[in-house]
Order: structure tokens, then sequence, then C-alpha cells
């Protein structure tokens, strides 16, 4: 009878291919394990890092930084006691860090110019006076030249202000690094109009 049985030396070589193979094995487990847990220390990096550069936006947001200055744009077209109210209440609460500029769009009321021009004598906001009406967007146009280099804010002249609005606009702007625009809510401002939908709400406490 023959014996088809292996040598010694055939079984070692095969254990030693079999140790190898599991060698291998191990091996490609371990790099993929490396390889996750440098996915996950980059992930945790960026993390970091996104919560720096937002900790770091925020605290010059609070410091009044003078690279965020805003200068708050309002357009005037008529309306003498909307456009009082509104000039008033933005000037009672404006920040340090904010600056008011009011154009007068031509404005068909000859009271309303008068106010303003004898208004802006006592100082509180910059005022300019287009010599024809050029419409809403070409009157903020003329606004934003003033200043390229500053963060803007549009306030209508029927709108009134009141306590920090403006300092929560701007940490919002600055809470996240895209953020190019901020449009708040208001008790009457068509589609920004809270809780209602394009409806004239009853204000309410905070």
């Amino acid at each position: 009878m023959r014996n088809f049985g292996m040598g010694d030396e055939a079984s070692s070589i095969i254990e030693n291919g079999i140790s190898e193979r599991s060698s291998e094995k191990e091996s490609s487990v371990m790099r993929e394990k490396v390889q996750q847990l440098s996915a996950d220390l980059a992930g945790k990096n960026n993390y970091i890092s996104e919560l720096e550069e937002k900790i770091n936006m925020l605290e010059k947001v609070l410091e009044g930084n003078s690279e965020h200055i805003v200068d708050v744009i309002v357009p005037v077209y008529a309306g003498l006691q909307e456009t009082q109210e509104c000039i008033e209440s933005a000037l009672s609460t404006l920040p340090h860090w904010a600056d008011l500029v009011v154009i007068n769009d031509a404005s068909p009321e000859p009271e309303l110019t008068q106010w303003l021009r004898e208004r802006s004598k006592t100082g509180g906001f910059t005022l300019l006076e287009n010599k024809e009406n050029l419409g809403f967007v070409a009157t903020v146009n003329r606004g934003m030249k003033l200043n390229p280099e500053r963060d803007i804010l549009l306030l209508n002249s029927d709108v009134e202000v009141a306590n920090d609005w403006l300092e929560r606009i701007r940490e919002a702007a600055y809470s996240r690094p895209r953020v190019g625009s901020i449009t708040p809510f208001s008790n009457n401002a068509t589609i920004c109009s809270f809780p209602r939908f394009c409806e004239d709400n009853e204000l309410f406490m905070e």
C-alpha cells in the first residue's frame, strides 16, 4: 500500500503559509483601524477648528470689533410720523459700533424733508438727499457706497425697533462662517410676519 501522507517538511510549509496569510489579514485589519482612527481624528480636528472659528467670530461681535461696523440704511420717501418713529427708535437703541444713514428719496412731502433736515442737524445720523426719485434699490445702493467695507442693515422707514435688536441680528449673522444675509421676523412684514404668515400680527412680549 502506498502512503500519500505528507511529510514533516511539507506540513511545515503549509503551516507557515497559513501563518503568513493570517499575519497579512491581521495587518490589513490593523491598517483599516489605523485609517479609521485617523479619519475620526481628522473629523474631530475639523469640528474643533469650526468651533474655534465660531468662537472667534462671536468674540468679535461681542467686542464690537471695528472690522464689523454696521451701517443701518433707511430709505425714506413718505410718511412723516412713521419715519419719525423709525428714526427715533433706531437712535435710542443703536450700539456704538453702528451708524445710521437716512436717505431722502426725493420725498413729495415738504414737511418730511424739513423734519429730516432739522433732525439731522442735532447729530445722530447721516442724511443724504436724492435730487430725483431713484426708487428703493438705487437709493440703497447709494447708501452702501458710503462705506463699502462695512456690514449693511436695511431698515424700512415704517419699522420701529427695540431693545437689543441689532445685537441679536449681528450675532446670528456671525454664528456660522457661510451666512451671508439675515432676515428677522416681525409682527408685520408680509412673508416674514410672525406668527401668522402675511398678516398684521399683534405685538407680544418675548
